[in-house]
C-alpha cells in the first residue's frame, strides 16, 4: 500500500483520500463515538464556531476527515518544499493520516483537530525565515496563526514557545522581531476577544482562555482499560519518534537539520502541554502529529527492505484498527 505514495503525481491525492476513508470508516459507521467532552476542552472561540459538533456525530466525523485531508495535504508540501526527507513523494501526508486515526476521538471535530490545522501554516513561516534578511512579515504570520489555534484550543499554549524557539533555531532573532512576535499575539488575541466581546462572551474569553487552563494533570484519575492500548500505542509511537533523532539529522543540508530541530520543538512541547489536561484527554496529542507524520515518513524511507516497510504499515494500520473497534 506504501507504493501507492512513493510518487510525486498530484493524481496521489485520490489514494490518499480513499486512506482518510479507510481509516475513518469506524466513525462514519457508527462503531465508534467521541468519549470526551470535546466541548469543554476548547476555546470561547470554538464554541462559538463549532459547537454544534456535540450533537451531530456524523458530520462531526465528516468535517474531522476533511480537515485530516486538507492537513495531509499541508503537511506534505511542507517536506516537500524544504526538502525534509531525500525523495518528494507523498508518505508525510500518508503517515500523518494514518497517526491523526489512531484514537476514537481523533476521528472526530475537536478542539484540538482546529487547532492542529494552523501548525504547519505557521511552521512553514517559520521556517521559511532561513536566510530572508527582511522576515518581520513571516516573523508576524508565524506568530499569529499560532495564536489562532491557541484560542481555539488553550491546552496547546506551550506550541507559542515552540514556534519561538523554532525562530531562534532558523535565525538570529533580533529584539525588534521579538516584538513583532509579541505584537501578533496581541493582535490576535485582541481580535478574538472583539469578537467575543460582540456576542456578550468578553468576560467567558479570558476566563477560559487564562484562568482555567492552568492546572496539572491527576495522574490518581481513573482510566479506562482501553485507553491504556490507545496511551500504549502512542507512547510506541513517540518512542520511535525519539529513538530516531540522530538518524534524522544524518547526511543532511544545515537549512534541512535545522527545519527537523523545529519539527522537534513542536513535537516536545506540545506533548508537554497535556501536562495541563486536570483529567484524560488523549486527543490533545494531535497537535503534535504533523511533526509525528514527517518523521515516520523519514524512518520508514530509511528501510531499505520495502517488503519490511509494507509489514511495518500493515501492523500500524491493524492496530489501529483494533483500537477502533476493540470496544465492541
Amino acid at each position: 500500500m506504501i507504493a501507492f505514495f512513493r510518487n510525486n503525481q498530484i493524481v496521489t491525492t485520490i489514494p490518499l483520500a480513499l486512506y482518510v476513508l479507510l481509516t475513518h470508516g469506524a466513525a462514519f459507521l457508527g462503531f465508534v463515538v467521541p468519549t470526551a467532552p470535546q466541548i469543554n476542552q476548547g476555546g470561547v472561540l470554538y464554541d462559538l464556531m463549532f459547537q454544534w459538533a456535540t450533537d451531530h456525530t456524523l458530520i462531526s466525523a465528516g468535517v474531522a476527515a476533511l480537515l485530516i485531508f486538507i492537513q495531509a495535504l499541508l503537511v506534505n508540501n511542507l517536506a516537500d518544499e524544504f526538502r525534509i526527507l531525500n525523495d518528494r513523494n507523498w508518505l508525510p501526508g500518508m503517515f500523518f493520516v494514518l497517526v491523526t486515526a489512531i484514537l476514537p476521538d481523533f476521528l472526530f471535530l475537536s478542539p484540538p483537530l482546529v487547532a492542529t490545522f494552523f501548525v504547519p501554516i505557521s511552521i512553514r513561516r517559520i521556517l521559511k525565515v532561513y536566510k530572508t534578511p527582511n522576515a518581520i512579515a513571516l516573523i508576524f504570520d508565524a506568530a499569529l496563526w499560532i495564536t489562532v489555534g491557541v484560542l481555539f484550543y488553550p491546552h496547546a499554549l506551550f506550541l507559542l514557545i515552540a514556534a519561538l524557539a523554532g525562530l531562534n533555531v532558523m535565525r538570529s532573532f533580533a529584539v525588534r522581531e521579538q516584538l513583532v512576535f509579541v505584537s501578533a499575539i496581541l493582535v490576535a488575541t485582541v481580535l478574538v476577544w472583539l469578537g467575543c466581546f460582540w456576542y456578550d462572551v468578553g468576560g467567558l474569553f479570558f476566563k477560559r482562555n487564562f484562568v482555567e487552563i492552568w492546572g496539572f494533570y491527576n495522574f490518581g484519575a481513573s482510566i479506562p482499560i482501553v485507553q491504556y492500548y490507545e496511551l500504549g500505542f502512542l507512547l510506541f509511537l513517540f518512542l520511535v519518534v525519539i529513538l530516531g533523532f540522530s538518524s534524522y539529522y544524518s547526511r543532511k543540508l544545515i537549512q534541512t537539520q535545522k527545519s527537523i530541530s523545529v519539527l522537534y520543538w513542536f513535537f516536545v512541547m506540545g506533548s508537554l502541554g497535556y501536562l495541563l489536561s486536570k483529567e484524560p484527554f488523549l486527543a490533545h496529542f494531535m497537535i503534535v502529529m504533523p511533526s509525528v507524520g514527517i518523521f515516520l515518513a523519514m524512518g520508514f524511507m530509511a528501510v531499505r527492505s520495502r517488503v519490511m516497510a509494507e509489514i511495518f504499515h500493515l501492523i500500524l494500520l491493524g492496530a489501529l484498527f483494533f483500537l477502533q473497534f476493540f470496544p465492541f
